[in-house]
């Protein structure tokens, strides 16, 4: 996640009581300057807050589910190589089976919308950031 924000800003990552009650005083991670970068590789909720005084109680505040990764579709197997005689041969169709190995499983899919989700929100905190600098 990336926030972007002018100089009477920073970010605190704190707990979901420090979130709740817009306290930055336990904060886990501080960071400031304008662009910060967090990677959010730990699964759970990591909670973020602005601690200049009322900008999070003015809702400069964001929490966001982590999800473990979908895993990735399976990859299709190889096709076999024409037979050793040199003959032409027709492959065969392709059974259904071996098509729906290819499809993004929906795991895969229902993952794609919550990253899309997330970059949504963190859209959102970064022009509720913007606006109010």
């Amino acid at each position: 996640i990336e926030f972007k924000y002018g100089p009477s800003h920073s970010v605190s990552v704190v707990n979901k009581a420090g979130f709740d009650v817009c306290d930055s005083s336990g904060a886990t991670q501080r960071f400031s300057g304008g662009d910060t970068k967090i990677d959010l590789t730990t699964v759970g909720t990591m909670h973020f807050i602005c601690p200049t005084p009322g900008h999070c109680l003015g809702g400069m505040k964001l929490a966001v589910p982590v999800l473990a990764a979908a895993p990735s579709p399976a990859t299709p197997s190889p096709t076999a190589s024409p037979p050793a005689n040199g003959s032409p041969s027709e492959s065969p169709a392709p059974s259904p089976s071996s098509l729906s190995s290819t499809s993004p499983s929906p795991s895969n899919a229902a993952f794609k919308g919550v990253m899309v989700s997330y970059g949504m929100m963190g859209l959102t905190m970064l022009l509720t950031f913007v606006a109010m600098s």
